[in-house]
Protein backbone atom coordinates (compact mmCIF):
# COMPACT_ATOMS: atom_id res chain seq x y z
CA UNK A 1 0.00 0.00 0.00
CA UNK A 2 1.40 3.09 -0.58
CA UNK A 3 -0.53 6.74 -0.22
CA UNK A 4 1.63 9.97 -2.12
CA UNK A 5 0.93 13.34 -0.62
CA UNK A 6 -1.36 11.82 2.43
CA UNK A 7 -2.92 15.41 3.73
CA UNK A 8 -3.23 14.23 7.32
CA UNK A 9 -1.22 12.27 9.14
CA UNK A 10 -1.12 11.82 13.09
CA UNK A 11 1.17 9.35 15.23
CA UNK A 12 -0.89 9.33 18.70
CA UNK A 13 -1.24 13.03 19.45
CA UNK A 14 1.24 14.72 17.08
CA UNK A 15 0.28 15.62 14.01
CA UNK A 16 2.99 15.16 11.09
CA UNK A 17 2.92 17.87 8.28
CA UNK A 18 4.81 17.59 4.87
CA UNK A 19 4.63 14.20 4.40
CA UNK A 20 5.56 13.33 1.01
CA UNK A 21 4.64 9.20 1.43
CA UNK A 22 3.33 5.90 3.96
CA UNK A 23 3.91 2.95 2.89
CA UNK A 24 2.77 -0.31 3.98
CA UNK A 25 4.40 -3.28 3.03
CA UNK A 26 3.97 -6.74 4.20
CA UNK A 27 6.50 -9.88 4.11
CA UNK A 28 6.08 -13.07 5.28
CA UNK A 29 8.34 -13.94 8.74
CA UNK A 30 7.83 -17.46 8.07
CA UNK A 31 7.09 -19.28 4.68
CA UNK A 32 6.47 -23.12 4.93
CA UNK A 33 6.62 -24.64 1.29
CA UNK A 34 6.34 -28.43 0.22
CA UNK A 35 6.43 -30.40 -2.77
CA UNK A 36 4.91 -33.46 -3.93
CA UNK A 37 5.90 -37.07 -5.42
CA UNK A 38 4.56 -35.61 -8.69
CA UNK A 39 7.23 -32.97 -9.53
CA UNK A 40 10.28 -30.84 -8.61
CA UNK A 41 7.98 -27.65 -8.33
CA UNK A 42 6.38 -26.19 -5.04
CA UNK A 43 2.96 -27.17 -4.35
CA UNK A 44 1.83 -25.82 -1.50
CA UNK A 45 2.92 -22.63 0.23
CA UNK A 46 1.55 -20.78 3.68
CA UNK A 47 2.71 -17.97 5.47
CA UNK A 48 1.46 -18.61 9.03
CA UNK A 49 3.39 -15.76 10.32
CA UNK A 50 4.00 -12.27 8.71
CA UNK A 51 5.59 -8.36 9.19
CA UNK A 52 3.88 -5.19 8.37
CA UNK A 53 5.92 -2.32 8.12
CA UNK A 54 5.47 1.03 7.97
CA UNK A 55 7.35 4.19 6.39
CA UNK A 56 6.47 7.38 7.27
CA UNK A 57 8.83 10.25 5.05
CA UNK A 58 8.50 13.64 5.23
CA UNK A 59 10.07 17.20 4.10
CA UNK A 60 11.74 19.04 6.97
CA UNK A 61 11.60 22.74 6.21
CA UNK A 62 13.51 23.81 10.28
CA UNK A 63 14.89 21.83 13.18
CA UNK A 64 13.02 19.72 14.73
CA UNK A 65 14.32 17.92 18.31
CA UNK A 66 11.24 16.34 19.22
CA UNK A 67 10.82 13.43 16.72
CA UNK A 68 9.67 10.11 17.44
CA UNK A 69 12.31 7.82 19.08
CA UNK A 70 12.79 3.71 18.87
CA UNK A 71 10.19 2.19 20.79
CA UNK A 72 7.87 4.77 21.10
CA UNK A 73 4.34 3.72 20.19
CA UNK A 74 0.76 5.05 18.85
CA UNK A 75 -2.00 4.78 16.80
CA UNK A 76 -0.96 5.85 13.47
CA UNK A 77 -3.65 7.50 11.43
CA UNK A 78 -4.01 8.54 7.79
CA UNK A 79 -6.21 9.39 4.99
CA UNK A 80 -6.04 8.88 1.25
CA UNK A 81 -8.17 9.48 -1.51
CA UNK A 82 -7.71 8.02 -5.28
CA UNK A 83 -8.17 11.56 -6.35
CA UNK A 84 -7.04 13.69 -3.97
CA UNK A 85 -10.35 15.32 -2.96
CA UNK A 86 -13.27 13.95 -0.61
CA UNK A 87 -14.54 11.80 -3.06
CA UNK A 88 -13.33 8.00 -2.10
CA UNK A 89 -11.42 9.24 1.10
CA UNK A 90 -10.13 6.21 3.25
CA UNK A 91 -8.59 6.68 6.71
CA UNK A 92 -6.56 3.89 7.13
CA UNK A 93 -4.77 3.76 11.14
CA UNK A 94 -2.82 0.67 12.88
CA UNK A 95 -1.37 0.75 16.22
CA UNK A 96 2.26 0.85 15.16
CA UNK A 97 5.49 1.17 16.96
CA UNK A 98 9.23 3.03 15.96
CA UNK A 99 12.10 0.72 15.07
CA UNK A 100 13.95 3.66 13.08
CA UNK A 101 14.26 6.93 12.26
CA UNK A 102 16.47 8.56 9.43
CA UNK A 103 17.43 12.02 8.23
CA UNK A 104 18.51 12.72 4.43
CA UNK A 105 19.45 15.73 2.95
CA UNK A 106 17.38 16.18 -0.04
CA UNK A 107 18.88 19.04 -1.71
CA UNK A 108 17.50 22.37 -2.30
CA UNK A 109 13.99 21.36 -0.28
CA UNK A 110 16.39 21.02 2.90
CA UNK A 111 15.86 17.34 4.83
CA UNK A 112 13.77 14.30 4.04
CA UNK A 113 13.37 12.36 7.80
CA UNK A 114 12.02 8.56 7.38
CA UNK A 115 10.24 6.92 10.05
CA UNK A 116 10.39 3.34 9.77
CA UNK A 117 7.74 1.26 12.13
CA UNK A 118 5.99 -2.10 12.60
CA UNK A 119 2.56 -2.48 12.88
CA UNK A 120 0.91 -4.44 16.16
CA UNK A 121 -1.83 -6.70 15.64
CA UNK A 122 -4.26 -6.46 18.90
CA UNK A 123 -4.34 -10.00 19.50
CA UNK A 124 -1.57 -11.59 17.07
CA UNK A 125 -4.93 -13.15 14.59
CA UNK A 126 -6.36 -9.59 13.80
CA UNK A 127 -4.88 -7.80 10.71
CA UNK A 128 -3.01 -4.71 12.59
CA UNK A 129 -4.44 -2.21 9.58
CA UNK A 130 -7.48 -1.05 9.75
CA UNK A 131 -9.03 0.71 6.43
CA UNK A 132 -12.62 2.57 6.45
CA UNK A 133 -14.65 5.27 4.62
CA UNK A 134 -13.37 8.31 6.25
CA UNK A 135 -17.20 10.19 5.72
CA UNK A 136 -16.75 13.40 7.49
CA UNK A 137 -14.13 12.70 9.62
CA UNK A 138 -11.14 14.89 9.51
Amino acid sequence: MLAMNPRLVKFGATVWDQVTSVSVDRSGERVISGHTDLGAYVAMVDVPEQRVSVRVARELQSDDLNGPRPGDSATLMFFTSPSGTDGGRRKVSMTAVVTGVRHLASGARGFTRTVEMLAVSSDGAADPITISDAGGEV
